[in-house]
């Protein structure tokens, strides 16, 4: 799921945007069109909730604008100031989908009304004898019918009418030949799932294949209810599609496709192909990938493979995966230009137990949702000192010694442990050069001694990715790179 504010808080966030006065925002001037995007919020218009009203967010502003039929003009409000204005509803432009709209201006807050904090997530407004409540959208839950959900965001119905699928993805579903029950989890609230779901109903209805049945699972915000679904189903995600034949599951798509759509997923897997998925992070190009081995008494015990791409803006994004036995620990880490850290995704899989945290990091201060089919819902906020860095639990991110030599590392536990970490005392100790020879070549490494909470461990660094070559760990496994490639040297594709 992604939102344009993501995580528990986002009422709170929106609160946050620091907003320029109408004149100095970018493109006013120029004359260009101000772009607005659909919300998922609940609108009650005098005390009645209205299904079929919409909140705006525009972009690059902290304006939101509320329409509603009940409503003579558009409501719009500054998510920071709480001043009030309105636009003429002929002026805010939704497209078919009713996912954005577009307006020539924004508009002049000096309305004669107000607006008063409800709580942290909600806002009443009052203007011209009306009154608009501005609440969170919690979504419905359990198992609904396709009318349910119409009436409950008729975007989403907008969104299917106004969606042309890919005529090779229809003519796939179509001549399927077995039993396939489809269980589509979603939440209302959740932006990937207004995108991803209506599509996909779209072109279920286009093959009109009868062997292919659907069933609709609402989640609410917070993954709170239907709890004994999304636990027996190890959602973690949504929207997540499982794909149930006579025999079972045959696979399924979590949040995002792997292809351009859930519906190509489909038909790719039930072909055989199950596609790969790239991950939704932001990255421009490679920069090298590898392999690790794991260790213990000379015996293999594990295979972590991992890629460093470049980002925008000088960020660099990590994605590494480690296999060891039937427990898989997979990480998204990115950093930005100074090489600190401002997200992370840490999944893991053990057995029948599956559980994901995301992090985000900003100023100094880390919040963390983790969402596991045996944890429950785990909310984490940790305050960092000055000269901190990240120690993820993977070997490519084993040592990170960002500028200024950090002294207080935020670890996370070995694969396998709970996803979650603690804040440690951390001291570095840089031992010189030294050649090692892997099986992956011969390399002038930099020695480092990690100390953290009293124990310590050893690696050996790549000079200039900065990985490791090879590492002994605090339990004593052995961590040596049996593999690498470096595109650095490669020039950037034009």
């Amino acid at each position: 799921m992604r939102t344009l504010f993501p995580g528990p808080s986002t009422w709170r966030l929106v609160f946050l945007v620091l907003v320029a006065p109408y004149p100095f925002i970018p493109g006013c001037l120029a004359g260009e069109p101000i772009a607005w995007v659909d919300s998922a919020r609940d609108l009650y218009i005098d005390g009645r909730l209205d299904r079929d009203a919409q909140l705006f967010l525009a972009e690059d502003s902290g304006q939101a604008a509320v329409v509603s039929d009940a409503l003579p003009e558009v409501v719009v409000f500054d998510r920071e100031s709480l001043a009030v204005g309105t636009l003429d509803r002929k002026e805010l432009a939704p497209t078919p989908d009713r996912t954005q709209a577009a307006s020539p201006r924004l508009a002049t807050l000096d309305a004669a009304g107000e607006i008063l904090r409800v709580d942290d997530r909600s806002l009443l407004i009052r203007i011209s004898g009306q009154t608009v409540l501005v609440a969170p959208h919690q979504g419905l839950e359990g198992e609904i019918t396709r009318d349910e959900l119409w009436r409950t965001v008729p975007v989403w119905r907008a969104r299917l009418e106004s969606y042309e699928p890919d005529p090779q993805v229809v003519a796939a579903l179509k001549k399927v030949e077995r039993d396939l029950r489809l269980t589509v989890v979603f939440g209302t609230w959740c932006g990937d799932s207004k995108q991803h779901v209506p599509e996909l109903l779209r072109t279920i209805d286009q093959a009109a294949n009868s062997r292919i049945k659907l069933k609709l699972v609402s989640i609410r915000r917070g993954f709170e209810e239907p709890l004994d679904f999304i636990r027996d189903q190890k959602v973690i995600n949504v929207p997540t599609v499982i794909i149930s034949g006579a025999s079972g599951e045959i696979g399924r798509i979590v949040e995002t496709p792997a292809l351009d759509s859930i519906a190509a997923d489909l038909a790719a897997i039930l072909a055989g192909r199950t596609p790969a998925h790239p991950g939704r992070w932001e990255r421009e190009r490679r920069l090298a990938r590898g392999t690790y081995h794991y260790l213990v008494d000379g015996s293999l015990e594990g295979a972590e493979e991992w890629e460093i791409f470049a980002g925008p803006d000088d960020a660099t994004l990590i994605h590494s995966r480690l296999q060891a036995g039937a427990r898989v620990t997979a990480t998204w880490h990115r950093r930005d230009a100074g090489n600190v850290t401002n997200f992370l995704e840490i999944t893991r899989q053990d057995g029948s137990d599956l559980s994901r945290s995301r992090f985000w990091i900003e100023g100094g201060r880390a919040r963390s949702v983790t969402r596991g089919s045996a944890t429950g819902i785990i909310e984490q906020t940790v305050e960092f000192p000055d000269r901190w860095t990240v120690l993820m639990p993977l070997a490519v991110d084993a040592v990170v010694p960002a500028d200024g030599n950090p002294t207080h590392a935020f670890r996370f536990g070995a694969a396998g442990a709970p996803t979650s970490g603690r804040l440690y005392p951390l001291e570095l100790e840089q031992g010189g050069s030294e050649a090692i020879s892997t099986p992956a070549g011969r390399f002038d490494t930099a020695r480092v001694v990690r100390r953290v909470a009293g124990e310590e461990s050893v690696w050996w660094l790549h000079p200039e990715l900065r990985v490791p070559v090879q590492g002994e760990r605090e339990d004593g496994v052995r961590v040596v790179l049996v593999e690498i490639e470096s595109f650095i040297d490669e020039p950037a594709e034009p």
